[in-house]
């Protein structure tokens, strides 16, 4: 995993105004603004680094492969603000991107390049119930077992035997109904 600043920080948490103020040195005196600029950035990233966390806003760039995915991918550095894209790639290192607004508008996509599946992060909280994730992996795979037909130069893949497969998943009313509950187009 790499993860790389490629944005730094504009602003500390702390300015110097304040640490003179606390330090009890004269507003007046900026014989040591540059020494207190350094060691509020310090303290910054000291403290960063103990918590593991951002404080102030910045852009990465964070590389990873197929090693660093195991059961769940923990996002370095939180909180995130946004996600601006996605890039998979493949073997031969030819990218696909997603951006952050189509995997949100697009609740999930089975990627060709990688036979893998983008949630919504919407999902990954502990009130949205198993069944729901394991109906939409189900759905995916029902695309990767019945692939595109092409009718009239139009793409159809939710046929009548995909549809009649995907009626066989236990509680699909019940998982349909809390997605689009959650559906992004809905809460517009």
């Amino acid at each position: 995993m790499s993860l790389t600043v490629t944005s730094a920080p504009s602003v500390e948490p702390v300015t110097t105004a304040e640490a003179k103020e606390w330090l009890r040195i004269d507003s007046s005196d900026t014989s040591q603004d540059a020494v207190l600029a350094i060691l509020i950035k310090a303290a910054r990233v000291r403290v960063e680094e103990y918590l593991r966390r951002s404080l102030i806003t910045r852009t990465y760039s964070w590389e990873m492969n197929g090693d660093d995915m195991r059961d769940r991918i923990e996002i370095p550095r939180p909180p995130v603000q946004s996600v601006t894209s996605l890039t998979i790639y493949d073997e031969n290192s030819a990218g696909v991107e997603i951006s952050y607004t189509e995997a949100a508008e697009n609740w999930q996509r089975l990627l060709a390049v990688r036979d893998a599946v983008v949630l919504n992060v919407v999902l990954d909280s502990p009130r949205v119930p198993g069944y729901a994730l394991d109906y939409i992996m189900y759905h995916e795979l029902l695309h990767r077992k019945h692939g595109v037909t092409w009718r009239n130069g139009q793409a159809r893949v939710h046929t009548a035997q995909f549809k009649e497969d995907e009626r066989r998943f236990p509680q699909l009313a019940a998982a349909q109904r809390l997605l689009a509950h959650l559906s992004p187009e809905r809460r517009r």
